[in-house]
């Protein structure tokens, strides 16, 4: 074989692999990906993810769109070969990656190395397509341009191009992100303890929460609504996290008393509607034992839960997901956003000097804990049922390269945070070397005492409360 004369393409799913190993492998001297590709908002907005796998898809890491994994062929022979009515590569998404290709190209003067072919029909391989994916390799892998007379001849049959009958029991295909790469273990991470904190939070914000806004456009929290129940008095607020991401923040104070810390509890989807429900049908006091002396509380529902729940069912909520991957995100990650701004939220006006304890269980404690280390002013927190470990737990974008969930706890006590744990074993960490954190750990580990305190309760006074509009700090700390 010529090492020189070495070309790739491939349908669909092995046009995808074409772009990647093209991208990845200077080796591969042309390429001609065929319905391999479009751009985010092809999937991202018009939904073309649903109809793909995971396996179409690089993790996001730097936050690209499709255009950037083009150009990393240039200025190599490249040929981007589509049909016109393919549902899953939409055309306009594979026209714009062309139009943006193309500029790079002849930033390279190599602009005749770049060529489109668009073929009528579905996602469908056909000879339109075929042929001149054949003249293009003999173009610029051989040097000639015959007339192609045995176009679309098979000369095997499916069945003689099976590799195995039965999968060798010893396969790793399927483990892959446990050993391609190097490992990740705590051995190999950088170590995220007091010795140099800054640099652990620079780290988890440059390889997991790089899809976090610049900053906050909190301006103001619009008023729902005030509930007074005897002296208490319910305030709810909303606010967006980021644009169009509504969000609400619930505080029950009681009136004439001031606060001497907040507990903010982040709610899953099934407590903040219980707690809607007992809101409505019997008042403010239904919290009142949740009061402790000197204490107010308060509640909030990251993105996609409580009164902003996305609709769809279980495998529509599964695709949504995958669109903040895509989008070099998480919806885990930008929920440890959230919480930073109902926490920043909260500290404003009146409040700006009240300390704030978190309080969440189950999938919302992990997310409370990360949040809790870009929020100096979060000084305790009760965090029930938190995983063990990232593995099996909330998804975050690369979060094993940088630390495990006893090393976040570490980090989060050296930064002067209380925060008391039992029996906080680890599961094994896993080796996913640029891959999400998740998969195969379920153990959960309980940390601290129920939320639900029943002590006397505490107070507001009316010169406290909040106005109608309240404006609230931007978030430049994060």
């Amino acid at each position: 074989m010529n090492g020189s004369r070495i070309g790739v393409t491939g349908r669909s799913g092995g046009g995808s692999y074409s772009w990647t190993i093209a991208a990845l492998d200077h080796r591969i001297r042309v390429a001609a990906p065929v319905a391999g590709i479009t751009d985010l908002q092809n999937h991202v907005v018009d939904g073309v993810v649903e109809g793909h796998c995971d396996c179409m898809f690089f993790v996001n890491t730097f936050r690209w769109d499709f255009a950037r994994h083009a150009a990393l062929l240039a200025p190599r022979p490249l040929l981007i070969v589509n049909t016109d009515a393919d549902s899953i590569f939409p055309l306009d998404g594979v026209q714009r990656i062309h139009a943006a290709t193309r500029e790079i190209y002849r930033l390279h003067n190599a602009a005749t190395n770049l060529g489109l072919v668009v073929g009528p029909g579905e996602h469908k391989d056909t000879q339109d397509l075929q042929v001149p994916v054949f003249r293009w390799f003999n173009q610029h892998l051989k040097g000639e341009d015959p007339l192609i007379s045995d176009a679309a001849t098979r000369y095997f049959s499916p069945l003689e191009l099976r590799v195995f009958g039965d999968l060798p029991s010893n396969q790793r295909n399927t483990t892959a992100a446990e050993w391609f790469g190097p490992a990740t273990t705590p051995a190999s991470r950088p170590p995220a303890t007091a010795s140099d904190p800054d640099a652990t939070l620079a780290r988890l914000k440059r390889r997991t929460f790089a899809g976090w806004p610049d900053r906050s456009p909190i301006t103001e929290l619009q008023l729902i609504q005030e509930r007074r129940d005897a002296d208490l008095l319910l305030t709810s607020w909303s606010f967006e996290s980021q644009p169009d991401v509504p969000l609400e923040l619930h505080l029950l104070t009681r009136e004439r008393q001031t606060p001497e810390r907040i507990i903010l509890r982040i709610v899953d989807h099934a407590e903040g509607e219980e707690r809607r429900r007992l809101l409505l049908h019997h008042g403010p006091a239904s919290f009142a034992g949740e009061l402790t002396p000197g204490t107010a509380l308060a509640w909030s529902a990251p993105r996609g839960l409580g009164a902003h729940s996305w609709s769809g069912d279980e495998r529509k909520q599964v695709q949504i997901r995958r669109r903040f991957m895509l989008l070099g995100q998480t919806l885990d990650g930008m929920r440890v956003w959230d919480i930073l701004n109902a926490a920043t939220a909260l500290n404003h006006g009146a409040y700006r000097s009240v300390p704030i304890e978190l309080r969440a269980e189950g999938r919302m404690a992990v997310n409370a804990l990360l949040a809790s280390l870009f929020l100096p002013q979060i000084r305790h927190a009760r965090l029930r049922a938190l995983d063990a470990s990232f593995i099996g737990a909330s998804d975050y974008l690369n979060i094993l390269q940088v630390l495990d969930i006893p090393d976040a706890l570490q980090l989060a006590r050296s930064r002067g945070m209380h925060a008391p744990s039992r029996n906080a074993s680890r599961s094994p960490p896993g080796p996913m070397a640029n891959a999400f954190a998740k998969g195969v750990s379920s153990r959960r580990v309980s940390m601290g005492e129920s939320s639900s305190c029943r002590s006397a309760p505490s107070s507001t006074p009316d010169s406290l409360r909040v106005p109608e509009k309240s404006p609230v700090p931007h978030l430049q700390p994060f």
